[in-house]
């Protein structure tokens, strides 16, 4: 699990709304109103947006919330800064919380970075192989109206990732790790801004960044070439094996897929590939003598496999949801049984009661135990259609099993599907074998119990 705060220059999140949803027209739409539209994907009429939510708003309703979040935003009139804060929590490709481990989540997110007490809209967008959750948060406070900026909120947010992960039960992500090697290798403030950038491309798009593609498949064979090659040439037949090249950029170098946008500084991927400390051992750059036509890999082909994996994605979000769907019209149908149920004990008990109450002959104390004695059949009765309630909600939920991201790859592969055994081989490299075959975590219904009536 990885959040990251989605911010520009000056903090304000105008420009990123105009970009994302396409409204630079509308120019009187207020800042947070575009960012909830995108949170809420209120231009898409909400098709990849699974879940919503609004927090610490007077009313529920979303467009309610935004006004209401817009009016408190004009109260501070002193602050130049940002009044908005993007937050994306993006989850590891197969997860999926319950709702209410997601609920926990964003609230422990949130109060990591001391936002708990304000306004805020968060949905969560099932569009790509990874389960995300947006949080759109009114950085000025609702009662006394200063704008508030998160301090160092990024290894705030880390820390609070990685309590989350363990306990939810969530894979681990490399939090620390990734931040300790950026301050012990004394990478520059470019690099760390590289970095952001490539987290941001993969939390939105789904797709691997080319800095994550080589830290994955190729670092270590470009790290020991760096190492051992006695030339600029050896060094470029060494790259070319991963579909790569490197080339002055600059006062430093570049790595990169050749004809293509997909760059990255060289010292990001390590600082012993700086332009300082490459050209000190091997001298002054040469750009490449021969052609290296058969990489073993490249870069770029990951990109058609990726369409694949999001096409079958999407069939098996359509399959879940049918299957959601029956089980819920299912467990709907026995609910309703038994509070039907319910009211036919209440009331047949309650008969039962008028009858001794209005019997003649009885004596007080007789009628008082025959009162008593009813009372505990009624609540003997109502234990029992608990039971059979239960155990009907059981064999339903039994007899309409949701099926899980790894079931439904291994099903697809063993009709023959190329793409399904692919992205299988690919979860089990990912997670390293000996977590693949666990099932997701899938939401649970919430199944409202009916107290008897006395």
């Amino acid at each position: 699990m990885i959040a990251h705060h989605i911010k520009r220059a000056g903090g304000s999140f105008e420009r990123l709304g105009c970009y994302i949803l396409d409204i630079a027209h509308r120019a009187d739409q207020r800042a947070f109103d575009r960012l909830a539209g995108y949170v809420v994907d209120r231009i898409g009429d909400g098709e990849r947006v699974v879940a919503a939510r609004v927090s610490n708003c007077a009313d529920d309703d979303i467009e309610m919330a935004i006004t209401e979040i817009e009016l408190v935003q004009a109260q501070n009139t002193r602050s130049q800064s940002g009044k908005s804060y993007h937050l994306v929590v993006s989850f590891r490709e197969g997860e999926r919380p319950t709702a209410e481990q997601l609920r926990d989540i964003e609230d422990n997110l949130v109060a990591s970075i001391g936002l708990s007490d304000h306004q805020r809209i968060s949905a969560v967008h099932d569009d790509t192989d990874n389960l995300h959750m947006h949080i759109a948060i009114n950085k000025v406070h609702p009662t006394n109206f200063r704008n508030v900026d998160p301090h160092r909120d990024y290894p705030k947010l880390m820390a609070a990732c990685r309590e989350l992960e363990l306990k939810h039960n969530l894979q681990l992500d490399n939090h620390g790790l990734a931040s300790d090697q950026i301050r012990n290798l004394g990478q520059d403030a470019a690099s760390t801004r590289k970095s952001d950038r490539a987290i941001k491309m993969e939390t939105h798009s789904g797709r691997q960044s080319l800095a994550g593609w080589i830290e994955a498949n190729a670092k270590a064979d470009i790290l020991s070439a760096v190492a051992h090659a006695p030339s600029w040439e050896a060094l470029h037949k060494a790259l070319g094996q991963h579909g790569l090249t490197i080339r002055p950029r600059g006062a430093g170098l570049s790595i990169g897929v050749p004809e293509t946008k997909a760059w990255v500084k060289a010292s990001s991927v390590d600082r012993s590939m700086s332009a300082t400390r490459l050209t000190d051992r091997l001298g002054p750059y040469t750009g490449p003598i021969h052609g290296y036509t058969s990489p073993r890999q490249r870069y770029g082909e990951a990109q058609g496999r990726d369409l694949q994996k999001r096409r079958l994605h999407a069939a098996y979000t359509i399959e879940r949801a049918a299957k959601m769907s029956a089980r819920a019209a299912a467990l709907s149908k026995v609910n309703q049984a038994y509070r039907d149920y319910a009211v036919q004990l209440r009331d047949h008990y309650r008969r039962e009661k008028d009858r001794v109450r209005i019997q003649p002959g009885l004596s007080g104390r007789s009628r008082r135990e025959a009162v008593g004695q009813i009372e505990h059949l009624r609540k003997k009765a109502c234990l029992e259609r608990d039971r059979l309630r239960d155990q009907a909600m059981a064999d339903a939920k039994a007899a309409h099993p949701l099926p899980t991201w790894q079931g439904f790859l291994e099903y697809r592969a063993s009709v023959g599907e190329e793409a399904a055994l692919s992205a299988l081989r690919s979860r089990k490299a990912h997670n390293g074998g000996h977590r693949a075959g666990r099932s997701e975590r899938v939401p649970t219904e919430l199944i409202v119990r009916e107290t008897c009536g006395g």
